[in-house]
């Protein structure tokens, strides 16, 4: 019998010391519905490009590693996609505690599991992680990630050798939208309004695309 994320989990996890905690159900199923609902339908679009680019074969027995996970909810479509491709499991992971015990309460299931995880610090990694996944997915959440660069090595520390990855970002942001945006950004009357989110996004965001 295929094992499963869940299973494997220690008994104490991360992700699950306020799962059933009512307010952050009720917060999450109110403020992130259209978000949801937004990045749901990107990701179906990713997992039909996917598709396209893969064998059935390609995520047999397979273990998935979704990075930025949020709530949950692009998770659980992520696995009920896979699911019938008989993969092992798919573990989300995200830098919000409270949306990682929303979706655990939400979500989880003997394929579906979460975790608290900043992909630029690899000591909030499991040590169980190293070289243990076969596929990393990622849709536009590398984006708000400040060092991509480590990011992204801490990350090939998961992947198994000859493990595969589907990661997608933009490719280019409009030029006119970026000169504005950093305008406003960088005048006295709002830069001390952003100052917070330096912190939070990429240095490769304030450079301009040729």
């Amino acid at each position: 019998m295929a094992s499963s994320l869940t299973v494997e989990t220690p008994q104490q996890p991360k992700s699950r010391s306020a799962s059933k905690n009512s307010s952050i159900n009720s917060l999450y199923t109110e403020g992130s519905n259209v978000e949801s609902g937004y990045m749901c339908a990107l990701q179906e679009r990713l997992l039909a490009e996917c598709a396209n680019l893969t064998k059935d074969s390609d995520w047999q027995q397979a273990l998935v590693l979704e990075i930025g996970c949020g709530c949950g909810d692009t998770t659980r479509q992520l696995s009920d996609r896979l699911s019938p491709l008989l993969i092992r499991g798919v573990l989300g992971i995200d830098t919000n505690q409270e949306a990682i015990d929303y979706a655990f309460s939400v979500h989880a299931d003997e394929k579906t599991d979460f975790a608290t995880a900043n992909v630029e610090d690899l000591n909030t990694f499991e040590l169980k992680w190293g070289g243990r996944f076969d596929w990393l997915f990622s849709s536009h959440a590398l984006l708000f990630v400040k060092d991509q660069p480590k990011a992204l090595r801490n990350l090939m520390w998961c992947l198994r050798p000859g493990g595969r990855c589907f990661i997608a970002v933009p490719a280019a942001k409009p030029t006119d939208l970026h000169s504005a945006v950093v305008k406003v950004i960088q005048s006295s009357t709002w830069t001390k309004y952003f100052e917070a989110s330096h912190s939070h996004v990429s240095h490769m965001l304030m450079k301009r695309t040729p």
